[in-house]
């Protein structure tokens, strides 16, 4: 019987299946995703550290987090769906949105839990690179799904770990804890 090499598509689900927790989905699991979209820049962005409002932010990033400002985000926020620049405006008028020359094309998904948008991951692409298309958006919504799964596990666990915390010693809960090293 003839086997097929593994897709990176499908290594990427394998690996955030595999994950243990937020910092290990934001950190080399997005490097990967970064990699495969061929992205200047990438991130995974939650609405609970992330807000518009933050005294310390910039006005680029008040206007990037404005959903009266930016179209892509409003879809997404909108629609619960992934969305590229060019699917909802003119060829290059992202780039007299967004001054960036490295946010030159833009991609963002949406984490989903229990209904709610939770964050999402972003992609650009520099102004002289590719556009994003039509794989890559199919790909993104495959990527956003399994992320607001493995996502909606973790948060699962840590409020059950936090319920049964309440019930073993504070020396058990450290020796629990030992096992996410």
């Amino acid at each position: 019987m003839e086997t097929f090499a593994q897709a990176p598509l499908q290594d990427l689900f394998k690996a955030i299946s595999q994950t243990r927790n937020e910092a290990e989905l934001k950190g080399a699991i997005m490097a990967e995703v970064g990699h495969y979209f061929a992205a200047s820049r990438w991130g995974l962005h939650f609405r609970d550290q992330v807000t518009a409002g933050d005294q310390d932010a910039s006005d680029i990033m008040r206007l990037a987090l404005s959903l009266d400002y930016n179209p892509v985000l409003r879809y997404v926020v909108q629609r619960h769906t992934a969305v590229h620049d060019e699917v909802i405006l003119p060829p290059g008028v992202w780039q007299k949105i967004c001054p960036r020359a490295d946010h030159g094309h833009v991609m963002l998904g949406p984490i989903i839990n229990h209904n709610r948008l939770m964050g999402g991951i972003a992609l650009t692409r520099h102004r002289d690179a590719a556009a994003f298309d039509a794989n890559d958006l199919a790909d993104l919504s495959a990527l956003c799904l399994h992320f607001s799964t493995r996502f909606a596990t973790l948060h699962s666990q840590q409020i059950a770990f936090g319920l049964e915390c309440d019930r073993i010693t504070h020396r058990e809960a450290q020796i629990a804890n030992l096992g996410d090293f």
